[in-house]
């Protein structure tokens, strides 16, 4: 199969940095554009890695309310961060059906990212022959352990899941060792 792009011979839109606002929040992204030097590009045709998710819009401005799982945002890290990242964009989902993409107006992909200091590191240890650890010669610590973390597998807690998110890929990896241990 082959897909094929035809582009205007116009250079693709640039958004000054000032147009541009990206927050990182505690709980979210919130990312807002003002697109009126790009007369040809809707708002409305803009949406993140999943065609669904799409910005609030008033006249020239998309705002999106970017969510740490969902809409395509992908978890990565970097030293002792994480961070969180997606795109917008305003490709279109469906092409004609000849497979050509015909465009009348400016493309856009602007890709983001939010970076956040991780608060926690999970380090799991298997216990030496001197019997260190607990009676299954595993090291396990909770006193580093948010409580509502310990206490919950599923890790739902909106407050602490950017710092967590991490924290309780540890945790059910732990949790799976114990039972192949067994």
């Amino acid at each position: 199969m082959l897909l094929v792009f035809l582009r205007a011979s116009n250079p693709l839109p640039t958004l000054s940095d000032n147009r541009i606002s990206l927050q990182c929040l505690q709980d979210f992204m919130l990312l807002e554009m003002d697109l009126q030097d790009i007369p040809k590009l809707e708002p409305t045709s803009l949406h993140l890695r999943h065609f669904s998710c799409r910005p609030q819009v008033t006249n020239t401005r998309a705002k999106f309310r970017v969510p740490f799982q969902g809409c395509g945002t992908t978890l990565g890290t970097d030293l002792n961060h994480l961070v969180y990242q997606n795109v917008v964009d305003n490709s279109q989902q469906q092409f004609n059906g000849s497979r050509v993409a015909v465009r009348h107006v400016p493309e856009l992909h602007y890709p983001f990212a939010c970076r956040y200091r991780q608060k926690y590191i999970v380090t799991l240890k298997e216990g030496q022959d001197n019997h260190e650890g607990n009676e299954n010669g595993q090291n396990r610590t909770r006193k580093d352990t948010p409580a509502d973390v310990s206490k919950s597998s599923s890790c739902v807690s909106n407050v602490y899941l950017h710092h967590l998110t991490c924290l309780c890929i540890g945790l059910q990896l732990l949790g799976t060792l114990v039972q192949a241990v067994h």
